[in-house]
């Protein structure tokens, strides 16, 4: 997305260092149909009908390509 990460360890999670955007948060769009798009169907589907209603946290990591 073009921000600057830090990969983190094992011991520290990875975190974000810098926007993705350079005029945050006016030029953000988000598309209407985000939550159909990329990974997002299959974590909304592993998250639901686990029992918890929706009521545990959710941690996305990283992937390098």
């Amino acid at each position: 997305m073009g921000c600057s990460i830090r990969m983190g360890t094992k011991d520290i999670q990875p975190s974000v260092l810098t926007h993705a955007f350079s005029n945050w948060p006016e030029s953000l769009r988000i598309p209407e149909n985000l939550l159909e798009k990329g990974k997002i169907p299959a974590v909304l589907k592993a998250h639901s009908g686990n029992g918890t209603d929706g009521e545990v946290p959710l941690i996305a990591g990283t992937e390098i390509s």
